[in-house]
């Protein structure tokens, strides 16, 4: 039970990602999957560090937002 539901989990996560606006979901996965520091992303996008930061906490909030609904009904 617990392995299903953290499958679930997981693919509520990932569908919440893939519903990110696409420069925003990109600079997420940046960050969250491969790991890249603000000032990693901010280059290799031709972006300010200030808007990789901006982008990643909206996404953060968003995701929060989405998932906590989604596991209301889940759960």
């Amino acid at each position: 039970d617990h392995r299903i539901r953290e499958k679930q989990l997981a693919e509520l996560i990932e569908k919440g990602i893939g519903q990110l606006p696409s420069k925003m979901r990109e600079i997420f996965e940046l960050s969250r999957k491969k790991s890249l520091s603000h000032k990693q992303i901010a280059a290799q996008l031709n972006l300010s560090e200030q808007t990789v930061k901006k982008q990643v906490n909206n996404a953060l909030r968003i995701l929060r937002t989405k998932l906590g609904t989604m596991l209301f009904l889940v759960v």
